[in-house]
């Protein structure tokens, strides 16, 4: 198996939210796609916030692109090169106005849609929080937080309130490394 030849590429459009770069491409049996497109955009992290009590702290905040609000986990996105776990640590203060004591535990780093898009997503698992400070949200922002245990997250997977393919995986990812 080979990679695919990457005979040129162009950005018809750049932006501050994400790039669309536009590939010509030769694949390995000599067929040549004229235009591949691929969206590039920041690499992000997310986490899975558990207060003392156990409860998961779920966002709710409108989103654009689905025209719809969402549940999340809390997220952002590394601020000029900051380090993946330094801007969740700083995300989870901003957000929720809540810390950890522990350091937060690495659960994974996966591409979000290796067909189409460059970028990466870390997940992080933060144990004992506590609110700390108040929030500080981006001018973009309006978010709700709440407390949900572990069975209320599973069940909004299972009916459909939440269908962020990255909360799924963050919070997936946690209770197997919890043992829930």
């Amino acid at each position: 198996m080979e990679k695919w030849k990457l005979i040129s590429s162009k950005y018809p459009y750049k932006s501050k939210f994400g790039n669309l770069r536009l590939d010509r491409v030769q694949l390995p049996n000599g067929n040549i796609i004229e235009e591949y497109n691929v969206m590039e955009y920041t690499d992000w992290v997310n986490c899975v916030a558990v207060t003392r009590e156990g409860k998961l702290l779920i966002e709710k905040q409108y989103r654009h692109g689905s025209g719809d609000f969402s549940y999340e986990v809390p997220a952002g996105t590394p601020e000029d090169g900051e380090d993946p776990t330094d801007t969740m640590i700083r995300e989870l203060r901003e957000e929720t106005g809540y810390s950890s004591p522990h350091p937060p535990v690495l659960l994974g780093c996966y591409h979000t849609n290796p067909a189409r898009n460059n970028n990466r997503m870390w997940i992080y698992l933060f144990t004992d929080c506590e609110r700390t400070d108040g929030v500080e949200l981006d001018d973009t922002e309006e978010i709700e937080v709440g407390e949900w245990t572990f069975d209320e997250a599973e069940r909004a997977i299972e009916d459909g309130r939440i269908t962020h393919q990255t909360t799924v995986v963050a919070i997936e990812r946690a209770r197997r490394k919890l043992g829930i």
